[in-house]
């Protein structure tokens, strides 16, 4: 049986029930594959209508497993957008905050492909990253 994107994109809200460490580690590559095609392919924005705490309770489960730090097999461009991605999906938070920072690390650090793949995601994406009191000010 084939599976679809969106499949793998449910993976990004289940990491945290997955006890098994190469099971979680699979499942995130995946995903984050996955997402990182749908930002670059300018799909839309594919994690909308995922439940933010589920997402937020596998980035924490993430965090804890090292599997941020696991994103070499993607480019440059395709890890930042990904990340970015995720980061959009994330309701307010520590959580939210870290994904930035590696954003901006990645976009620091990178090309010009991984800025401009970066620009139109953001400026294809949810205005949620628009909002907050910073963007007020």
């Amino acid at each position: 049986m084939i599976r679809g994107s969106q499949h793998y994109l449910d993976g990004l809200a289940t990491l945290q029930e997955l006890d098994d460490a190469d099971e979680r580690r699979a499942t995130w590559r995946q995903s984050m594959a996955t997402l990182a095609e749908t930002q670059l392919t300018a799909r839309g924005v594919p994690l909308e209508g995922m439940n933010p705490e589920a997402l937020l309770a596998s980035v924490r489960a993430a965090i804890a497993s090292n599997l941020l730090e696991d994103l070499d097999f993607l480019s440059p461009p395709a890890a930042a957008c990904a990340l970015y991605g995720l980061a959009s999906a994330l309701p307010f938070g520590a959580e939210r905050r870290e994904l930035g920072r590696r954003v901006l690390v990645r976009l620091h650090e990178g090309n010009a492909s991984t800025f401009v793949a970066l620009a139109t995601a953001v400026a294809l994406g949810s205005t949620r990253a628009f909002e907050g009191s910073a963007m007020r000010a």
